[in-house]
């Protein structure tokens, strides 16, 4: 099969394929569901933390707003752009937002059970961006070997 042309003689690009099933889910999760979360159990926790007497400031915050950050930058990745250096992206900020954040940020404290967590989170996602044949077709993803 043939693609067709522009004037110039570029190959058109192909059509975009819906984003729904897993890939949407991942893509409300990385975009909504995880900020909202995220925000609301960090915001919880400062405000016991203030009840406490400590003050909770930008060192408090400025991590957890960049990593809410990148991930709602991966969300909108996956969301406009259909080529597979979009899925190599998030595939990056799964990994530095969820188990090297944790990693980098149990400087005062020993947290396995949130770096386990977000361990396995990354390699399901890390899993499903590499091996789905959805986002193989959406991303004109393929892994060279």
């Amino acid at each position: 099969m043939e693609l067709s042309q522009d004037p110039i003689g570029n190959p058109a690009e192909a059509p975009k394929l819906p984003i729904r099933g897993w890939l949407l889910l991942i893509v409300l999760w990385l975009g909504v569901i995880d900020p909202l979360y995220s925000l609301a159990l960090n915001g919880f926790f400062a405000a016991r933390w203030e009840a406490l007497g400590r003050e909770i400031g930008a060192t408090f915050w400025a991590p957890i707003l960049a990593r809410e950050a990148a991930r709602i930058f991966a969300a909108l990745l996956l969301w406009f752009r259909r080529n597979s250096l979009a899925v190599w992206i998030v595939v990056a900020i799964v990994w530095l937002s969820g188990p090297a954040f944790v990693f980098a940020t149990s400087t005062t404290q020993v947290m396995p059970d949130a770096l386990v967590r977000s361990t396995a989170v990354a390699l399901v996602l890390t899993g499903y961006l590499l091996r789905s044949e959805r986002v193989r077709a959406t991303y004109n993803f393929r892994i060279k070997s």
